[in-house]
């Protein structure tokens, strides 16, 4: 038995799903892309990681593989 495949993907603003770009713009108006990463296990995506900036702010949020929102952190 192989263990699963975990890849991590780092991504760009272009990259987030439109549920996340919806959050964000609800939640955090004006925000700015810092970074983001993709968590995948055998290729499946199971969760979103990013940094976002609002005026002089930053933010670390979290969201599962379909885009919903999990939880964020001031930074």
């Amino acid at each position: 038995h192989n263990p699963p495949a975990v890849t991590i993907t780092t991504l760009a603003a272009t990259d987030l799903p439109a549920a996340v770009k919806t959050y964000l713009t609800t939640n955090y108006a004006g925000w700015i892309f810092v970074k983001g990463a993709s968590a995948a296990v055998d290729n499946v995506i199971k969760d979103y990681h990013l940094i976002i900036e609002v005026a002089t702010k930053k933010y670390m949020l979290e969201f599962d593989g379909n885009g919903a929102f999990k939880k964020a952190v001031a930074l």
